[in-house]
């Protein structure tokens, strides 16, 4: 691979730590799902203590990547359900009172689990929401570190990474408002990323 002085330019933008603007929610049709590290990912996922990171589709799973573009999503109907486009994240709980079943969020065609929302933290940050659980970060085949759900009173695999996902203004894409089952793009909470 060949690196050009654009290239290099475009990693060192790349390589800038951006900054939640947290007093200025908005709302927007289009956004990105993104986790910050907090330093204390376990060393199957470890590369999750540095940058910063975007739910994107991978394989039909939801996969955490270091390319914001690749994250665009929507929220749809009255549901409400987030997709990308026409493929809905689908949440499938399980495993026992007490472990997760560490199976992986998914992106299904026209579907999506319903309701999984975007809800302000207590910090007043608006972050994925479902059923009242929380997301882990997991090692998956070769470097991929796809996301799974981690329901009330379960507790998050050792060789996992709490993450909490925020959302986070998109300035570009265009939805697509009526695809198969999903419905209508609905706005949804956001915060403006600074770098």
């Amino acid at each position: 691979m060949q690196f050009t002085t654009a290239s290099l330019a475009l990693l060192g933008l790349a390589s800038a730590a951006p900054t939640l603007k947290t007093r200025t929610t908005s709302t927007s049709p289009t956004f990105n799902l993104m986790y910050q590290s907090v330093g204390n990912a376990p060393e199957p996922v470890d590369a999750l203590n540095k940058g910063t990171w975007y739910v994107s589709a991978s394989n039909g799973k939801a996969v955490l990547s270091s390319y914001a573009s690749r994250g665009l999503l929507y929220k749809y109907g009255t549901g409400p359900r987030i997709a990308q486009a026409s493929v809905g994240l689908t949440i499938t709980p399980g495993g026992t009172a007490t472990v997760p079943s560490g199976k992986p969020i998914e992106f299904v065609n026209n579907n999506g689990t319903a309701p999984v929302d975007i809800h302000l933290n207590a910090s007043g940050v608006p972050t994925l929401w479902y059923d009242g659980g929380h997301f882990q970060a997991c090692k998956g085949d070769g470097e991929e570190i796809y996301l799974s759900y981690v329901q009330p009173g379960q507790r998050f695999l050792a060789a996992c990474a709490a993450v909490e996902l925020q959302s986070v203004c998109s300035t570009s894409g265009t939805g697509e408002p009526m695809k198969g089952q999903l419905g209508a793009i609905q706005d949804v909470a956001c915060v403006e990323l600074s770098i």
